[in-house]
């Protein structure tokens, strides 16, 4: 399965793989087995989308899917912009 249908690039998808794969990762090291010269502004996305911490631990594929599936419906608890009160 691709995560393509659920907005991820080719790029941001072949990183985050390497980064299941790799316990501890190192992003240079990752750059240069993907062959990824801009892996620190696609790390920078997946972090942005929650699919990678700031250790480079990848989140498990079921939780990426699910982050994936609300981030395309454009909804997130508590906010506001939603029309969530977290009040």
């Amino acid at each position: 399965m691709t995560l393509a249908s659920l907005g991820l690039t080719a790029g941001q998808e072949r990183l985050y793989r390497y980064l299941l794969r790799q316990l501890r990762a190192d992003l240079d090291r990752a750059a240069a087995d993907v062959h990824m010269p801009e892996a620190h502004a696609v790390l920078a996305e997946l972090v942005a989308l929650g699919l990678v911490d700031g250790t480079l631990t990848a989140v498990p594929p079921a939780a990426a899917v699910d982050l994936l599936a609300i981030a395309r419906r454009g909804w997130w608890p508590n906010d506001r912009r939603c029309g969530v009160d977290d009040r």
